[in-house]
């Protein structure tokens, strides 16, 4: 619904037309719904220091915008502008400014992440596993120990 107003500028006087598109849809999609504990990374806080730390996943949501009329933007990626809020068995952490947000596993269960409007409502839900079995792919580096050997060393 186009709405005009009145612009004006010393003895320049014109109306702009302006639209409100608002989202009318939400997509949640993250890179992994199954996060598993590091192999032998262990979380160093004060509460547990065997608790293992888990794999992490970024997510990305999309939104299909309206002005009331028709589907004016499909498919805009707003993952950094979301709200999102999540069970006590995961950690949302934003990385930078303007990135995605990533999902952090704290401990075992099935978790729930929510993209929140600015009034509360729960727009799209995405449904996360923190399970305790690691895989033997998933190895955390702890540190390198870096040797060089030249024919001068002999």
């Amino acid at each position: 619904l186009a709405e005009q107003i009145e612009v004006s500028f010393n003895e320049f006087n014109s109306q702009v037309a302006f639209r409100i598109h608002f989202p009318i849809s939400v997509h949640l999609a993250s890179e992994y719904s199954v996060l598993r504990p590091i192999s032998g990374w262990y979380r160093n806080s004060n509460n547990c220091s065997k608790c293992p730390h888990y794999q992490s996943s970024s997510i990305t949501c999309t939104a299909d915008f309206s002005d009331g009329k028709f589907t004016l933007f499909s498919q805009v990626d707003v993952s950094s502008i979301i709200r999102v809020v999540s069970d006590e068995g995961l950690e949302v952490k934003e990385w930078s400014h303007g990135s995605s947000p990533r999902i952090i596993g704290r401990k075992p269960g099935v978790y729930d992440v929510m993209v929140v409007s600015a009034v509360g409502k729960t727009m799209e839900l995405a449904s996360f596993t923190v399970t305790e079995v690691a895989p033997e792919y998933l190895l955390g580096m702890i540190g390198i120990d870096v040797l060089i050997y030249s024919e001068f060393d002999k």
